[in-house]
């Protein structure tokens, strides 16, 4: 290919010098042209070239924005017009769809909670939830904190939050307060597996994580403490969102004279002030385990 570019350029060389009325002076190799020359005819030819390229799959012409556009989602090869990334895209949603149920269990989710949805929440006040992709988060959304009594939903909401991960191709995982606190005791034995810092770098690994039940962990230790502080400061720090759900409130009430601690004082005020950082989502109503519902 090179020689056929170097004598195409060679014609077209003279084919200037004619029309300009005038001819340049010939090097030693017997006019061949220049190296700058022969690089510009290689880019007009691949440029030309490239318009006539076809999408490998519905086989129309590329458009110039087509070969400029960086790959994104299911698609890791070049040759693809947009509608057809689009397309494959959208299979790839549908598909994780389809399986939503054993992912949601291998990500941690009870068989209960493995098919919340948010339109179980219809009647909340909250339209953010509506918006974004993954739905409930837009770009740089930190997270929710999921506050009400028990048996009002807060599970099955963060549940259904981390199905639009899933779905939108994510990754995510679901544990309880309850669980952290074990994994944290299990780093401290002699048999251990891992270390604190493994469990902390495997929780900040994911895309998502929902912590369900804060303060329901039982015996509360240091290490459980520094675990939680460490995962949300790094996740934070990193625009990795994380969904909570809690029966407290961040910071202790006084109600008809007897003082409720809160997560401020369960826990200590560095964690309730990284905890304000979420969107604050209350939900009240009566208990939906006793009337049939997913908690």
């Amino acid at each position: 290919m090179a020689d056929q570019v170097i004598e195409l350029a060679q014609r077209r060389l003279e084919q200037r010098r004619q029309e300009q009325g005038t001819r340049g002076q010939h090097s030693a190799a017997g006019d061949r042209p220049r190296p700058g020359d022969v690089a510009i005819e290689i880019l007009d030819r691949l440029q030309r070239s490239a318009k006539r390229w076809a999408c490998r799959a519905c086989g129309e012409e590329l458009t110039q924005d087509d070969l400029n556009r960086p790959l994104v989602g299911a698609v890791t090869e070049p040759g693809f017009c947009t509608a057809c990334v689009r397309r494959a895209i959208e299979r790839g949603r549908k598909q994780r769809e389809r399986n939503i149920v054993p992912a949601m269990r291998a990500a941690g989710a009870s068989v209960s909670h493995a098919q919340a949805k948010l339109a179980d929440y219809a009647a909340l006040p909250h339209g953010a939830f509506a918006v974004g992709d993954p739905p409930g988060f837009t770009k740089g959304h930190r997270g929710y904190l999921i506050c009400g009594p028990w048996g009002t939903g807060k599970t099955h909401l963060a549940c259904a939050l981390m199905r639009g991960f899933l779905i939108a191709g994510h990754t995510a995982r679901y544990v309880t307060a309850k669980k952290l606190r074990r994994e944290v005791n299990q780093t401290n034995s002699d048999r251990a597996s891992r270390t604190e810092q493994q469990v902390i770098d495997e929780l900040c690994g994911y895309d998502l994580l929902v912590i369900d039940d804060l303060g329901k962990e039982g015996t509360m230790t240091d290490a459980l403490k520094s675990l939680i502080h460490d995962v949300l400061s790094e996740r934070l720090d990193n625009l990795r969102p994380v969904v909570i759900t809690t029966n407290l409130p961040l910071r202790g009430l006084t109600t008809d004279g007897v003082f409720y601690p809160g997560i401020a004082e369960t826990y200590d005020g560095g964690i309730a002030s990284r905890l304000e950082f979420l969107e604050q989502v209350v939900i009240d109503g009566e208990d939906r385990r006793q009337a049939g519902g997913a908690s």
